[in-house]
C-alpha cells in the first residue's frame, strides 16, 4: 500500500486499494479454441449426466472434453469474481446496471448454466447493498480538505472500538472492506477484543484476557464485530506495530527494514481481504445454495420433540454435524487464503505442509478452543452431567473435521501435482473456491480423472 500523501493530526485522506494484480493475463483473453464457445451454455451437473450414459472408449473421451469445459468454466466464475472486485475497486461509485453488464460478459464468455447467472445476480445485488451500508457508516467520518476527502480515523476507531487510538491508524477503503492499519499494539488489540466481546453471548475471562500477552496478538485479523453496525464484518485490521517490532528482532534497519515492512504490510492485507471476500462469498453461497442434509433449525427440533436418550444422541450428532459446517467453512478460507500467498521461504510446497500441521487441536487455528465449550454445556443440561456424551465432540469437531483438513490439503497438493508456481496455485484456488471443503477429495478426483 502506498503511503497516505499527507497526513493530519486529526484526519487524513483514505488509502486506496490497488485492482487484484494476483491472477495473471487479461479478464477476457484473445481465443479461438476456447472449450466452451461464446453463447454456448454449459450445465455442469447436466452435462456429467451425458457423460456417464457412455462407455469405453467413448466415455474417456467425452470425459476428457468434459473436464477441460469443466475447468475453463470454474476459472471463469472465478475471473468474474476478480473482474466485479477490480470494477469497484475502479469505480467506487459503479451502479447495479453496470456491474450486471460486466456479468452478462462473463456469462456468454464462459455458458454459465441459468442457475450460475441468477447466483450472479444476487451476488451484485449483495455487493452494491453491502457498498451503500459502508459508504453511508463512513460518511459521518469523512470530510473535505484541500478538495479531498478525509477520513478522520481517530474518530471513526473512537465510535467503532469505544477507546481513542493510542497511535496511528490508517484507513484503506477496499471494495468490500475497510482495513485498519495500526501503529500501535494496543489499539489492535481493543479492535479483537471489541469484536470478541460483541460476538459472544456473554463476556467472559477469557475473551477478556485474550490479547493480554504479546504471544496472543497476531499481524491480522478480520473484525466481525463493532459498535457501528454498518460495518459489522465489513473490517479487517493489521498490527503494523508488531510487524515492525519482528523485522527489527531479524536485524533489519534503514531502508531494508522499510522495505521488508512494506511488503509483509502488503502481505497481510492481501491476505486478510481474501478472507473478507472469500466470507462474504461464502455467506452468498450458502443462502443460495443449501447444503445437502437436515438444517440445524429443523434439528433443532428433533432435539426438542426426541423421546429417548438414545434419539437425544441420534439428534445431537446430526446437530453437531450440520454445526460443524462452520468450521470447515473458516478451514477452507484460511487454506485458499494461504493457497495465493507466497511463502517467506519462497517455495510454495512448505505452505500445504505448514496448513497440514496447522489446523486441529493444540496447533495455530484450534477452532475446537472455541466450538467445543458451549456445547460442552450444552450436553450437560440435555443429558446431565454424568451422562453427557461428550465424546461425540471429540470425534466430530476434533477427529472427524481435522480428517477432513487433511484430505482436502491432500487433495490441493495432487491438484497441484508438484506446480508450486503462482499460475497452478491460482488454478487451483479457482477450481475449489466455491466447493465445500469435504468435496475437495472428489472435486478433484473426478478432475484428475481417478
Amino acid at each position: 500500500m502506498e503511503k497516505a500523501e499527507e497526513v493530519f493530526p486529526e484526519a487524513h485522506e483514505p488509502l486506496k486499494v490497488p485492482a487484484d494484480k494476483t491472477m495473471p493475463g487479461e479478464v477476457f483473453e484473445e481465443t479461438s479454441e476456447a472449450p466452451i464457445g461464446p453463447g454456448t451454455i454449459f450445465d455442469p451437473e447436466t452435462e456429467l449426466k451425458e457423460v456417464l450414459k457412455s462407455s469405453g472408449r467413448e466415455r474417456k473421451e467425452k470425459f476428457e472434453e468434459y473436464r477441460e469445459k469443466y475447468a475453463y468454466q470454474k476459472e471463469g466464475l472465478a475471473k468474474m469474481q476478480k473482474g466485479l472486485r477490480d470494477a469497484i475497486v475502479d469505480n467506487p461509485d459503479i451502479d447495479k446496471e453496470a456491474l450486471s453488464t460486466l456479468a452478462a460478459r462473463f456469462e456468454n464468455e464462459y455458458g454459465f448454466s441459468f442457475g450460475q447467472s441468477f447466483q450472479a445476480h444476487v451476488v451484485i445485488d449483495a455487493c452494491v447493498e453491502r457498498r451503500k451500508d459502508l459508504h453511508e457508516t463512513l460518511s459521518d467520518f469523512v470530510t473535505e480538505r484541500d478538495g479531498r476527502p478525509r477520513i478522520d480515523a481517530a474518530a471513526l476507531f473512537e465510535a467503532a472500538f469505544f477507546e481513542k487510538p493510542k497511535g496511528k491508524i490508517e484507513i484503506i477503503v477496499g471494495p468490500l472492506t475497510l482495513h485498519f492499519r495500526c501503529y500501535h499494539s494496543d489499539d489492535f488489540r481493543q479492535m479483537m477484543k471489541i469484536s470478541m466481546i460483541l460476538g459472544a453471548e456473554k463476556p467472559t475471562e477469557d475473551i477478556l484476557s485474550v490479547t493480554k500477552t504479546e504471544s496472543q496478538v497476531g499481524y491480522g485479523a478480520s473484525i466481525k464485530n463493532c459498535l457501528l453496525t454498518g460495518l459489522d464484518g465489513k473490517i479487517t485490521a493489521e498490527n503494523l506495530d508488531k510487524l515492525t517490532e519482528e523485522k527489527k528482532k531479524k536485524g533489519l534497519v534503514g531502508e531494508k527494514l522499510s522495505e521488508s515492512v512494506r511488503e509483509g504490510s502488503a502481505e497481510i492485507f492481501r491476505h486478510e481481504e481474501q478472507h473478507a471476500v472469500q466470507d462474504f462469498l461464502q455467506t452468498m453461497q450458502e443462502f443460495l445454495q443449501r447444503e445437502e442434509g437436515t438444517s440445524a433449525r429443523y434439528l433443532n427440533g428433533l432435539l426438542f420433540f426426541a423421546e429417548s436418550e438414545e434419539d437425544k444422541k441420534t439428534a445431537w450428532r446430526l446437530y453437531l454435524k450440520d454445526t460443524c459446517k462452520i468450521m470447515d467453512a473458516r478451514a477452507k478460507d484460511e487454506i485458499l487464503a494461504y493457497l495465493i500467498q507466497e511463502a517467506p521461504s519462497g517455495n510454495s510446497a512448505h505452505v500445504l505442509e505448514f496448513l497440514k500441521k496447522a489446523i486441529g487441536r493444540g496447533r495455530a487455528y484450534d477452532y475446537f478452543k472455541y466450538m467445543a465449550p458451549p456445547f460442552e454445556k450444552q450436553l450437560e443440561t440435555a443429558f446431565g452431567k454424568e451422562r453427557a456424551p461428550k465424546e461425540l465432540l471429540a470425534q466430530i469437531f476434533g477427529d472427524d473435521f481435522e480428517k477432513r483438513v487433511n484430505e482436502a490439503v491432500a487433495a490441493v497438493d495432487a491438484l497441484l501435482g508438484g506446480d508450486y508456481s503462482e499460475a497452478s496455485r491460482i488454478r487451483a484456488k479457482n477450481l475449489l473456491s466455491t466447493v465445500p471443503l469435504r468435496r475437495w477429495p472428489r472435486e478433484v478426483g473426478m478432475f484428475l480423472g481417478r
